[in-house]
């Protein structure tokens, strides 16, 4: 029996395959399925922040997250639509290191903006 597109993207319908040294899955890399990981990818890790809190008020919204274990940085990026293919079709708003904050203000000129961080550890 196959599996639907959901297990298709979870470690763990992979059995004995190597998602330490060899293998790495992630919903912002490949569209969500297993990659092989490269030495780029060794160097700097990247994951999507798996906590955001958005509170809109006044224009505003006051973005928060929280940490994600040896992150270094976050990248935030915005997009009219959910689905847009990443990283090209969102808008990169902000590089935060770890050091400065978990949050972020972002101006609101419409209504249907969806936001996305994700931590590196460069």
């Amino acid at each position: 029996m196959g599996y639907n597109t959901a297990q298709m993207q979870q470690q763990s319908s992979y059995l004995n395959w190597d998602f330490s040294t060899i293998w790495g899955i992630s919903p912002g890399i490949n569209n969500g399925y297993p990659h092989l990981i490269n030495h780029h990818e060794l160097t700097a890790l990247e994951t999507p922040v798996p906590a955001i809190s958005l509170n809109a008020a006044d224009n505003s919204a006051l973005i928060t997250w929280n940490a994600v274990p040896s992150a270094a940085s976050y990248r935030l990026y915005c997009s009219d639509d959910p689905a847009a293919e990443f990283p090209s079709g969102w808008t990169q708003l902000s590089v935060l290191s770890s050091q400065q904050a978990l949050s972020y203000t972002d101006s609101i000129r419409n209504t249907g903006r969806f936001y996305r961080i994700i931590a590196s550890t460069q």
